[in-house]
């Protein structure tokens, strides 16, 4: 799981941990979000991010002296991850991606041993053998150093949790005043009420850290559960927000004074201090998105079932593929002709059109 460290740089706030505050959370909480916490007050009117600040020893470098290190953890891999869009629009401009760490060649290249997805970025803007300059620091020392140093960053640091993440992107708001828009922007992964909703959370464990306290793991808290808190707050009633602070001050000296109290977690945190939510409320959570509630085969030409048509909560139709690496050329057509007749039957089209 990538870490959120600086700004400019190559890094990544799509974790599991972040992506728990999915598009469906921000779709549902969306219109109820909206008065919660608004983007004055942080003060925040900057759309667009500083140049990365010089770094001492740094020097500028041509593009096509720099290549891939072999000793790189994800050396032959593709992938850019979610955060392409923000990597190439930051490369059409070098100067705004922070300096790659480059170990120097005998042959006058270098390879690029910290800042990978940057040289990546920075080919598909300019091509492999542009003149461009780019902003490097040259390492210090040799090859194997180099190796044991980049195994201690992969395996030696911890993983940040959501709450964790949050806070980094908070921070960028209050302390440089970026607009939510410009970091959803800058980090396509994340949707604007994503940014929102990450905001919130931050706020609503800041305002009633003592009830967060109460967790089993306060650094795991869920951002949608600071979502909920803040969506009872904004319309409880001074006694109803009086009870919630009696309450957590009662669990409080529990947690102080009874050997036996049994820390609280992300699902019983609410309801123990007096926050109804419609979940809690009903005595069961929200069904999951992707489970389906109802299933009905799609069969072929042979009679043989190829997929099926799935319903899942809140009446959305989903066709289910089968794989088609093992199925030989005349299997894929029967199940292609079939999932095409199924879809012409649910539009109530005739198949024979």
């Amino acid at each position: 799981m990538s870490v959120v460290r600086t700004f400019g740089t190559d890094t990544n706030v799509d974790t599991p941990e972040v992506a728990e505050y999915t598009s469906e959370h921000s779709e549902q909480h969306a219109e109820d979000n909206h008065g919660i916490l608004a983007e004055d007050d942080f003060g925040a009117e900057r759309e667009e991010f500083s140049p990365p600040a010089a770094v001492s020893g740094e020097v500028m470098l041509p593009l096509s002296n720099l290549g891939e290190w072999a000793y790189h953890p994800c050396s032959g891999s593709r992938s850019m991850g979610n955060s392409l869009g923000g990597l190439l629009a930051s490369a059409a401009d070098p100067q705004m991606l922070a300096p790659m760490e480059v170990l120097s060649n005998d042959n006058g290249t270098y390879e690029v041993i910290d800042g990978r997805r940057r040289l990546l970025a920075l080919q598909a803007r300019h091509g492999d053998d542009s003149s461009a300059e780019v902003r490097c620091v040259v390492y210090a020392g040799t090859e194997i150093d180099a190796v044991e140093n980049t195994c201690s960053r992969a395996l030696g640091s911890e993983p940040r949790t959501a709450i964790q993440n949050a806070r980094a992107v908070c921070n960028i708001q209050k302390a440089a005043g970026i607009t939510q828009k410009a970091i959803a922007e800058r980090f396509p992964a994340l949707k604007k009420d994503h940014v929102s909703g990450m905001t919130i959370a931050v706020r609503m464990v800041e305002a009633y850290s003592a009830a967060f306290g109460l967790l089993k793991d306060p650094d795991r808290v869920s951002i949608d559960l600071g979502v909920k808190l803040a969506q009872f707050m904004k319309t409880a009633s001074n006694e109803e927000k009086q009870e919630v602070l009696e309450k957590t001050q009662l669990l409080e000296e529990a947690a102080e004074n009874d050997s036996e109290f049994v820390p609280l977690t992300n699902s019983t945190l609410l309801g123990a201090i007096g926050v109804e939510t419609q979940s809690n409320a009903s005595g069961q959570g929200r069904p999951d998105p992707l489970v389906p509630v109802n299933s009905v085969d799609i069969f072929g030409d042979d009679d043989q079932p190829v997929g099926a048509m799935e319903m899942l909560a809140d009446d959305v139709m989903r066709i289910r593929l089968p794989n088609p690496t093992s199925m030989t050329p005349d299997q894929r057509e029967v199940a292609a002709t079939a999932f095409i007749a199924q879809i012409r039957s649910y539009f109530e089209l005739d198949a024979s059109e």
